[in-house]
């Protein structure tokens, strides 16, 4: 588990729940749930058991999702709201969303992990984010990396 941690703690994913001081143990096996869900659609895509256009669409399912919720965080945020406030926010958030695992990208593919590691991969590409002010971090975080 420790080899894992190490070698994600630079992925954007990983950074944006520290952002939101995600505990722990829950970062980890966060970080067990992208790497599972990840693997799992790169099989399912080289094996033809599931369309990219099916992979696509689930993922904008979760966009959507998320578009909604974040929304409403924004708007419980006052317009000075500091740090710790937004920190809050985010984790409240993140924990709301990964407890959503109904979506699914088929019927029979329906494990938890798959939607908890779907939205772990659209935060590490900045498609998705905690924080109220991911976009801002991602892009910095993304001129640090290049």
């Amino acid at each position: 588990m420790r080899d894992l941690q190490q070698k994600y703690r630079t992925h954007p994913f990983v950074q944006q729940m520290h952002w939101v001081a995600f505990p722990p143990r829950n970062l980890q096996k966060a970080i067990v749930d992208y790497y599972r869900a990840y693997t799992h659609s790169v099989r399912w895509l080289e094996e033809d058991l599931i369309g990219l256009t099916e992979l696509t669409r689930f993922e904008d399912e979760l966009v959507d999702e998320w578009e909604r919720e974040f929304e409403w965080m924004l708007d419980t945020l006052d317009e000075d709201a500091g740090d710790d406030e937004k920190k809050t926010a985010g984790k409240q958030l993140l924990r709301q969303l990964l407890g959503q695992t109904s979506l699914a990208v088929r019927s029979r593919y329906n494990d938890p992990y798959f939607a908890r590691g779907q939205r772990h991969v659209l935060a590490d590409t900045g498609r998705i984010g905690w924080h109220a002010d991911f976009e801002t971090r991602i892009a910095d975080l993304l001129k640090v990396n290049a």
